[in-house]
Formats: C-alpha cells, structure tokens, sequence
C-alpha cells in the first residue's frame, strides 16, 4: 500500500507541475492573441467595413484585417509628412486649432502630452528615474516615476523645494495620481522604467529587481517554469540521492 500511495503522490506532483508549466506557457500566448483579434475586429468595424465592399464589388475578393493594414499605412503617412517642411509648418496650425475646438480641446491636450512623453526622446529623458515614495500614507510606499525635478512656481508657494512624481496605478499604468515630495522623501531605485512597469502591471508579483534577472534566466534556458515549483521528479531524484 506504500508504494501505491507514493506513486499515487508523485503522479499527483507530475499533473500539477505540468499543468502550471502549461498555464505559463499558453496564457500569455493566449492573452497576445486575444489582443490582437480584438484590434484586428476593431480596426475593421472602424475602416474595414467601409473599404472591403469597395474591393468586393471592384475587384471581387475582401482582404482580413485591412482596417489594420490601412492604419498602419495612415500612420506611416503621418509620421512621413510630419518630417517634411510641410509638414512641420501644417503641424502647428492643426495643433492650436484642435487646442481651440469645443469638447476636442478636453481631450486632446492631455493624449498629446502623453503621446509626447512616451514617443519623444526630447520629453522621455524627464521620465527616466524610478523611485519609492510614501503613499498613501508614511507607513506604506508605492512605486512612482519622477517627471519633473524643476516645479520653480509650486516650490516659492510651497517654500521648499518639491519634484513632480506618477504614481500609476496597477495594473494599468497609464492612470495615476500626480504627487509632490521634497527630495529628500524620494527613494532612488537603481531600475528601469520597464521593470518597474513590468511590476505594476503583474501587480506585484514580479519585484522591480527581478525583472533582469527572469530575462537572463529566460534567455540562458535554466529552471522551468516561473512558477516557483520543483520539477515532478525532484523528490524522486532527492530519495535516489539518498
């Protein structure tokens, strides 16, 4: 009875480890796909819809995902013309008119700093430094990325000096609360943006500093499955050992 207990545990170790193995290795392939579809969907129902029946009655077929073909292709233009001399004397018109229009000048100030920020080397270099600030209150911290260190206006009304921190919050990161410290309550942490990013959006279970590490790790081909377990024959291995 020993023994079909301990072949009955073992093999009860095997599925678990093979099936969290799989898990890890299906999800994200899984949650990638599922993203792409969906963009694929959208960007036909916005432009697909309009352009297939063209090329259905003109040349009879429909092309699958062209509304994402056609963005892509609209964007190339844009960022094409944007670097032309006409483009760079049209892009400031266009820019103080939707800054004037109603509703539009609502939203599109706020995604145009954005945009600037994550696509912009120029405004990029302001968001480069990772730091560990209390918040919500002084017994708890929360990771923030620090946007401006010259605040001159806020720091002559508050009388001390302040830099401007982001808080995101997880696991989106592109929504926060923007925050105020002195200096000296900042806490330098030696990571890049993308691993601190990679730990607000896994909510927490990959740490900052491990980020690096799962790469090599990844990229060397040791360990299995970033799951913490050991391989189903480990305990087995363990007694031979012995």
């Amino acid at each position: 009875m020993g023994m079909f207990k301990r072949a009955g545990l073992a093999v009860g170790r095997a599925l678990k480890y093979y099936l969290i193995a799989g898990l890890a290795t299906v999800l994200p392939i899984f949650i990638t796909g599922y993203v792409v579809v969906l963009v694929v969907q959208i960007s036909d129902k916005l432009v697909g819809k309009y352009l297939n029946p063209i090329l259905r009655e003109e040349l009879g077929f429909t092309v699958p995902g062209l509304g994402v073909v056609f963005i892509v292709f609209v964007v190339l233009v844009a960022g094409y013309v944007s670097r032309l001399y006409v483009g760079r004397k049209l892009l400031p018109v266009g820019d103080w008119l939707l800054r004037r229009l109603p509703l539009v000048s609502q939203i599109y100030p706020s995604a145009k700093e954005f945009s600037d920020l994550v696509f912009t080397t120029k405004e990029r270099k302001h968001f480069n430094r990772v730091v560990l600030v209390p918040y919500p209150s002084e017994t708890s911290y929360a990771l923030g990325f620090v946007t401006n260190e010259s605040v001159a206006y806020l720091n002559a009304r508050a009388g001390r000096e302040l830099v401007s921190v982001l808080v995101p919050f997880g696991p989106t990161p592109f929504t926060g609360v923007l925050l105020y410290y002195p200096p000296q309550a900042v806490i330098d942490l030696d990571v890049p943006v993308e691993a601190a990013i990679k730990t607000i959006v896994s909510a927490g279970v990959i740490a900052p500093g491990e980020a690096r590490a799962r790469a090599r790790q990844v990229e060397a081909g040791e360990g299995g499955p970033e799951t913490g377990e050991r391989g189903p024959h480990a305990d087995a291995s363990a007694q031979e050992d012995r």
